[in-house]
């Protein structure tokens, strides 16, 4: 083989090298986006969850006043709230209890072992065809 077909084969080696690097790189780049959603999801489930609590403690707070101001009409808004509540409570627990669940989505840890695997296959093909 002459010196140019080496250096024409090198040249392809490097380019596909370079085409799957682009590719990694956008995987890597969508990865982290999905990241930032689950993060945000877990924020805006724990600040629900809070105003839960609050909005049940203020809702203590109103019932003991009308128990002592209005004890007929405290019986009606004590099931009606208590009611309400329970359904707010089960859908954030809905939301908890699918939170993790996997929808066909692929684990974001295989993947990026997978993607550092082709990174390093890659690095080393690159230093061994260096040399040549």
């Amino acid at each position: 083989m002459s010196l140019d077909e080496h250096t024409m084969t090198l040249h392809k080696v490097l380019e596909s090298i370079d085409k799957r690097l682009t590719g990694i790189e956008l995987k890597l780049e969508s990865v982290i986006r999905l990241e930032e959603k689950v993060s945000n999801q877990e924020q805006v489930i724990s600040r629900y969850g809070r105003r839960l609590d609050e909005g049940d403690g203020r809702m203590r707070k109103l019932e003991l006043w009308q128990a002592e101001h209005n004890p007929d009409l405290i019986i009606t808004t004590l099931k009606s709230n208590r009611d309400s509540i329970d359904s707010i409570k089960a859908e954030v627990l809905d939301l908890r209890s699918t939170g993790n669940v996997n929808r066909g989505q692929k684990d974001i840890g295989k993947e990026i072992l997978k993607w550092i695997g082709a990174i390093l296959a890659a690095w080393i093909i690159y230093k061994a065809t260096r040399g040549m």
